[in-house]
């Protein structure tokens, strides 16, 4: 991997070569401040949240049948059967151990964050510049020792790839295939969907063809980048 001056990147050929190179002003100049981004992320974050509920019918589903004698709480229903604990219990009613719950749903619960667009744009605007620094992406675990330079930078002819097969190839020339293994072996132990390689597109096309049997890429649009995968990366 090569290391030159922060600004200063390579652009590569889906081959490994370096056709030129070119500066991003500004770089140098930004304040990486984490506690902005991960604050903007967890506003982000709740206004997709989905209101809790269970099933309707989660609780009343004990046969359970009511003794009849006494007064008050003593005549709710209690669980029929011998031999366990479990016998004699109040159920249904949802002041008992395993009976329903009342009233779930919580709809006075703030679900949507308003957030100052500039803050989004900010924190949008911190968090890839930090995925652009070598020694914050390794010090969370990346792996980018196989890596021509970093951050990796490709001509447009990769826009043309139709099949993972070909992409992985282009991954082991440029770099970034180990990482890929890395998440691929992650998602398959933990059953997790971990997205660590992402490719930014300047223009949108039809990408589905390569992410559907690879697990662990991702793809974005410049015009339309999803913040909230960007900080997965970053945090």
């Amino acid at each position: 991997m090569s290391t030159k001056d922060a600004g200063i990147f390579d652009l590569l050929s889906i081959n490994g070569i370096i056709l030129r190179n070119f500066r991003i002003d500004g770089i140098d100049t930004t304040k990486i401040d984490i506690n902005l981004v991960k604050n903007t992320f967890d506003c982000i974050k709740k206004s997709f949240a989905k209101i809790n509920n269970v099933k309707s019918t989660a609780g009343s589903e004990t046969s359970s049948r009511s003794w009849g004698t006494g007064r008050g709480i003593s005549r709710v229903p209690r669980v029929r059967g011998s031999g366990t604990s479990r016998n004699g219990q109040g159920a249904v009613c949802n002041m008992c151990r395993g009976g329903r719950v009342f009233g779930v749903n919580r709809y006075r619960k703030n679900w949507n964050l308003d957030i100052n667009r500039k803050i989004r744009v900010l924190s949008l605007h911190i968090s890839l510049i930090a995925t652009i620094i070598p020694t914050i992406i390794v010090s969370r675990g990346f792996i980018i020792n196989d890596f021509i330079s970093f951050p990796l930078i490709l001509e447009d002819v990769v826009r043309f790839v139709w099949h993972p097969r070909e992409l992985i190839i282009i991954l082991k020339r440029v770099g970034g295939f180990s990482q890929l293994i890395k998440s691929f072996k992650i998602c398959k132990n933990l059953d997790l969907k971990c997205k660590s390689v992402i490719f930014i597109f300047d223009k949108f096309f039809d990408y589905n063809n390569l992410i559907k049997n690879s697990n662990g890429l991702d793809f974005m649009v410049l015009k339309k980048l999803n913040f909230c995968k960007v900080f997965y990366i970053f945090a």
